[in-house]
C-alpha cells in the first residue's frame, strides 16, 4: 500500500490568500466606518430635533428665543441692517453662539449667574434658570457675568433639555478647546457647550432683531440707503444653512445683495420663514460660508469641495 504526501501551500499560494484577506478586511472596515457616520449623522439630527423643541418651549415660556452669547457668555448685538449690503452679508455670518444652548435650555449656572443652581440653598438638581429679563442676560447687558443680576426667587425656567450622555456636554476652554468633565479638573467653571456625535459644538443662530428689542425682528429695512425698503433680514442670510441640494421647485431666492460669491441666491422656503436654526458641520467637519453649492467650477472637475453637502441644520419652529 502507497500513501501520498499531502501538497503544501505554495508561496504564490500563500501570498494570494493574504492578499484575499486584506482586500476583504479593507472592505470591512470601510463599511464600519460608513456606518459609524450614518450613526452619528443620525443620532445628531435626533438630538437637534429635540433642542428644537426645547427652544419652542423656552420661546413659549420667557416670551423670546435666546439671545447669543460669545465664547465668555456675554451679550452680542447683531449687525446693524443700516450697513451695505456687501459688509451686512459679510457679518451675519459670524453671528451665532455655541453657548447660547446649554446656558439657557440647560441652565448650569448658579444662582449668581442665572438665578438659580447655588447648593448653599439646597436648589437641586441645579439645572435650571429664573427669568434672564428685558435683555436676556439677567440685566448684565453687553457687560461679563460677573454684571448679571438675576433675581433668585420665583418661578424655575427649565432644563428644557436633558443630556442622556454627559459627553455631549463639553466645556470651552480659554484656550477654545472643548473638554469634558473626566478630562479637566475646572470642568464645572468653563463655560459650556452642546456638541454633537464628532464632539463639535452645535451652532445657533437666531433672526437678528433692533438693539435692546429681543422680543421682536426686523422688518423690512433699507440696506442701500436711497429710501426704498429692500428685503426683510431672514436667516437664508447665513449661506451655511441653506441647502446644499434642493428639489426642483422647492427653493426660492434670497435678494441680489445676499447672493454667495458664485451669485447664487438659491434658499429654502422653510429657512426663509425660520425664527433660529441649529448648524453642524456634518462627518468632515467643515463648512464654507463663500458658497451654498460648493462643488468645482473648474471644467476639468478638479478639487471638488462640497463641504457643505453634508452640513446638518435644523430649522424652527
Amino acid at each position: 500500500m502507497t500513501s501520498r504526501s499531502r501538497r503544501g501551500f505554495t508561496l504564490v499560494e500563500m501570498l494570494v490568500v493574504i492578499a484575499m484577506i486584506i482586500v476583504l478586511l479593507s472592505l470591512l472596515l470601510v463599511g464600519l466606518n460608513f456606518a459609524t457616520r450614518t450613526a452619528q449623522s443620525a443620532n445628531t439630527r435626533v438630538l437637534m430635533q429635540s433642542m428644537k423643541q426645547a427652544l419652542v418651549r423656552f420661546q413659549e415660556d420667557v416670551g423670546y428665543l435666546p439671545p447669543v452669547l460669545d465664547e465668555e457668555r456675554r451679550l452680542v448685538e447683531g449687525p446693524s441692517p443700516s450697513l451695505s449690503g456687501a459688509q451686512y452679508r459679510t457679518e451675519i455670518q459670524g453671528w451665532h453662539s455655541c453657548t447660547s444652548l446649554a446656558e439657557y435650555l440647560i441652565g448650569y449656572g448658579q444662582n449668581v449667574q442665572d438665578g438659580y443652581g447655588s447648593t448653599d440653598l439646597g436648589e437641586v438638581p441645579f439645572t435650571g434658570i429664573r427669568s434672564p429679563g428685558l435683555d436676556g442676560v439677567w440685566g448684565a447687558g453687553f457687560g461679563p457675568i460677573a454684571d448679571r443680576n438675576p433675581v433668585i426667587t420665583g418661578r424655575v425656567y427649565g432644563p428644557y433639555f436633558q443630556l442622556e450622555d454627559e459627553r455631549l456636554l463639553g466645556g470651552l476652554t480659554p484656550g477654545g478647546d472643548i473638554v469634558f468633565r473626566d478630562q479637566d479638573p475646572d470642568f464645572d467653571s468653563y463655560p459650556k457647550v452642546i456638541v454633537d456625535y464628532w464632539g463639535r459644538p452645535i451652532e445657533y443662530f437666531r433672526r437678528n432683531y433692533p438693539p435692546g428689542a429681543i422680543t421682536q425682528s426686523y422688518r423690512a429695512v433699507d440696506y442701500d440707503g436711497d429710501g426704498n425698503l429692500d428685503a426683510v433680514p431672514t436667516l437664508s442670510g447665513v449661506i451655511r444653512l441653506r441647502p446644499f441640494e434642493l428639489p426642483v421647485g422647492a427653493g426660492t431666492d434670497v435678494p441680489a445683495f445676499l447672493a454667495d460669491d458664485r451669485d447664487d441666491r438659491t434658499t429654502s422656503v422653510a429657512l426663509q420663514s425660520a425664527e433660529f436654526a441649529l448648524f453642524s458641520p456634518g462627518p468632515d467637519g467643515g463648512f464654507t460660508s463663500l458658497y451654498r453649492y460648493d462643488v468645482s467650477i473648474d471644467p476639468t472637475g478638479a478639487t471638488p469641495e462640497e463641504l457643505n453637502r453634508d452640513n446638518i441644520v435644523e430649522v424652527g419652529p
